[in-house]
């Protein structure tokens, strides 16, 4: 058997350009696919975490508010003041932070904003986007 000197093998340059060309498009919808999730993913996290904070601070509050005897007179829309047997507890909204006695329950950013209402020993909550409400019941 002879052998063709021009015999076809491989491929052209046409075919190789094509496929390169294809595989690039497909490589980059894949990476963009990839960072999109990657950002909404990211986005979902931070939203969870600041419910999972909000969450906290409002349970916190109302237990105490649960447990207190009254709301102390001198309470403010940014200031709550609870008068207990043994003394008092105190929550503040200050620089960006919500302040339990003498301590920080949250970093700075972690909350917006922390406003109370009060109506005899009924207190309102408002937390950032959420509003609950507690009763002193002792």
């Amino acid at each position: 058997m002879k052998k063709r000197l021009f015999e076809k093998q491989g491929f052209t340059l046409i075919e190789i350009l094509i496929a390169t060309s294809l595989s690039v498009v497909i490589i980059t919808a894949g990476f963009y696919l990839l960072s999109s999730h990657t950002k909404l993913s990211s986005q979902i996290n931070k939203k969870v975490a600041e419910q999972q904070i909000s969450s906290n601070i409002i349970d916190i509050i109302t237990k105490d508010i649960q447990n207190a005897q009254s709301v102390s007179s001198s309470s403010t829309t940014t200031k709550l003041i609870l008068n207990y047997p043994a003394g008092i507890m105190a929550y503040e909204y200050k620089n960006g932070k919500v302040k339990r006695k003498n301590r920080y329950l949250t970093d700075a950013g972690d909350v917006s904003s922390l406003a109370f209402k009060y109506q005899g020993k009924l207190v309102e909550i408002k937390l950032d986007n959420y509003t609950t409400k507690a009763l002193c019941r002792n």
